[in-house]
């Protein structure tokens, strides 16, 4: 599991990555995260799933030369705090200058994640089962902010490969699943997988100045920001015949937080089926958010991808594959004065 069990607690402490412009991070490899900052209270941290080649699909090299059977596993998990966990998030920080680039699947450019109450991350894997349990953690997110300089230029090309995913969770949870696997339907609720224990959502921030995020992968957003109450997250749940991804609140107590995106001349481009240019979310139990306002100038450009034919005859409004696709959120705001593209 991923997450404290017991009476234990601690706050997760400040997290600070910065990278300059003469730097350069590059991943080559399956769920090759470039930038992957985090802070939890309450216990938990990351897990990621590991193969052999004797799970690897020879029949897929060709379309997918990592194997989609390695990403297949016969185990459960157990995400966020139980019994009585208790922590806060501590705030995160990331500064990127210069190019981050990765090409495998599930390999963000950045995971930045401050989470109460206890979870994380497992990248990768089909999970044969995703417990939840009654959930009585506690414990706020913190802020997470993302500031992308002048230079920097985040690139992935891997199927589920977010540019930036950054999540500020109170509550436990987190982001589980293999995304680059394509979802039967979407939800906006995680209750069936995550406990719904008691904190807020911190402040998520993405500012881009003369930056760029590029996504060329199939179901990989180009920015995904999200601030969750009552725990919760981003769950990719595989099962025969039904799979879900589902994104938003387990119910438990606590509002989600403010999302603000601002962009100054900066291109934020999703480019495969399924993936949003922008994708920003405000949840909490019984629904309590805040604002979600996005600003972009007139040198800047958002553009979306490729409507996937499964959801062909789903209203404009649910398809994630809107240049800009809002999820919750009390009194949002759009501010517009540059160039805004979807399928």
């Amino acid at each position: 599991g991923i997450g404290g069990n017991g009476s234990g607690g601690g706050d997760g402490g400040v997290v600070n990555v910065t990278t300059d412009a003469a730097s350069t991070i590059t991943t080559t490899g399956k769920h090759g995260i470039a930038i992957f900052a985090q802070s939890v209270g309450g216990g938990g941290g990351l897990v990621r799933t590991m193969t052999t080649d004797e799970t690897f699909d020879p029949s897929k090299i060709i379309s997918n030369p990592q194997g989609r059977l390695a990403d297949v596993h016969g185990f459960s998990l157990n995400l966020g705090g139980q019994n009585g966990t208790a922590g806060a998030g501590g705030n995160v920080n990331v500064f990127a200058s210069g190019p981050i680039t990765t090409s495998g699947l599930d390999a963000h450019g950045i995971l930045a994640q401050s989470i109460g109450a206890g979870g994380g991350a497992a990248v990768g894997g089909q999970f044969a089962a995703l417990k939840s349990h009654a959930g009585s953690g506690k414990g706020d997110g913190g802020t997470v902010k993302i500031e992308l300089n002048p230079g920097a230029k985040i690139s992935t090309s891997g199927a589920g490969a977010y540019g930036i995913l950054a999540q500020s969770i109170g509550g436990g949870g987190g982001a589980v699943g293999d995304f680059s696997h394509a979802p039967d339907h979407y939800g906006t609720l995680t209750d069936a997988f995550v406990p719904g224990g008691s904190g807020h959502g911190g402040v998520v921030s993405v500012t881009a100045h003369t930056a760029s995020v590029h996504t060329t992968g199939s179901y990989a957003p180009a920015i995904f920001a999200q601030s969750i109450g009552g725990g919760g997250g981003l769950i990719n749940f595989a099962r025969v015949g039904d799979d879900i991804q589902a994104r938003g609140t387990s119910g438990g107590r606590g509002t989600g937080g403010p999302v603000n995106i601002n962009l100054v001349n900066s291109r934020v481009v999703a480019d495969g089926v399924g993936s949003a240019g922008i994708l920003a979310q405000s949840d909490g139990g019984d629904r309590a958010s805040k604002p979600i306002v996005i600003s972009i100038d007139g040198a800047s450009l958002v553009q979306g991808g490729l409507t996937d034919p499964k959801f062909q005859s789903t209203p404009l409004s649910e398809r994630d594959v809107a240049a800009i696709r809002l999820l919750g959120g009390t009194a949002n705001e759009i501010h517009n004065d540059g160039t805004i593209l979807g399928d």
